[in-house]
């Protein structure tokens, strides 16, 4: 009996190593994103994926991803832009901070050095609208020139998607609270509708969509969307989170619940406080709603 006690001992160790070698974490998944640039091949999928989380809202892992190409491409001037574009959380926290302010126009500075296409020199300069004179000028009016810069931009490439994508963000983040017609939550679902249609697989066409569609004249108009965001994006916290705006507006309380408890674990695994507390806000609501 003892021997066979000590084997057995002896071998949970082996067994422990042998279960977590079978133990592979889920595959990432953000979605689909095809941002051309003039960077090295090499570094174009990283800067897709980069591109995606930021289309999630995933700040600092896209700045991560964004540096990383950085590294591997000295010479990528979008790369940059990326990386200044994590500074500017157009939907909360504004103004930005004097930090991402300071971080941000650094990170122009080195976009606007390089070498770049007509068409990536068009990004630089609209988001550098954002942060320049940032003590002098009011935010307001930045966001403002930031908009016009951006449909300007996407009026010069009508076919490129991602151009329409953050111009359709632009229109949603500028929208003002007292506009009790949408008018620029409508146009952003106008630009943003067909898209979804052409390219499902997108995370910031539905999750731009969910934005514009978050009041309740257009709630259900974006109900589509809010079905299709987390299936695309479901390695992003918020992804899982943003369906249950919608639902929310709708009632649907079951599916907001749904929504905000996988959110949180997600948030709770990947260490994101703020993206956890706010999914709990939200799942609180609805369960007392329910």
């Amino acid at each position: 009996m003892i021997r066979q006690s000590l084997t057995l001992i002896l071998m949970l160790p082996v067994l422990s190593a042998a279960q977590d070698g079978h133990n592979h974490p889920v595959p990432e998944k953000l979605g689909t994103v095809s941002f051309p640039t003039s960077c090295k091949p090499a570094v174009q999928q990283e800067f897709n994926r980069a591109v995606a989380l930021l289309h999630s809202f995933a700040y600092k892992a896209a700045e991560e991803a964004f540096q990383d190409v950085s590294q591997q491409d000295p010479h990528c001037a979008t790369a940059h832009w990326g990386s200044a574009m994590t500074h500017f959380h157009q939907l909360w926290d504004l103004p930005p901070s004097l930090a991402d302010t300071a971080a941000a126009k650094q990170e122009i500075g080195e976009a606007a050095r390089l070498e770049a296409s007509e068409r990536e020199r068009g990004f630089i300069h609209t988001l550098s609208l954002v942060f320049k004179d940032a003590a002098t000028i009011p935010y307001r009016t930045r966001a403002g020139n930031f908009e016009a810069a951006m449909h300007e931009l996407a009026v010069a490439n009508p076919k490129d998607v991602e151009t329409q994508v953050f111009y359709a963000l632009a229109l949603v983040s500028n929208a003002s609270p007292s506009d009790t017609e949408h008018r620029r939550q409508k146009l952003a679902a106008g630009l943003l509708e067909p898209l979804f249609r052409e390219f499902p697989d997108h995370p910031g066409i539905p999750h731009y969509l969910i934005h514009a569609c978050d009041n309740q004249e257009l709630a259900s108009r974006g109900l589509p969307a809010a079905r299709a965001y987390a299936g695309i994006a479901p390695s992003a916290p918020h992804a899982l989170h943003m369906p249950s705006h919608i639902f929310t507006r709708l009632g649907l309380w079951n599916d907001s619940i749904a929504s905000n408890l996988a959110a949180r674990s997600a948030a709770q695994n990947q260490g994101d406080t703020g993206e956890e507390l706010h999914a709990m806000d939200y799942l609180v609501y609805a369960y007392l709603q329910s």
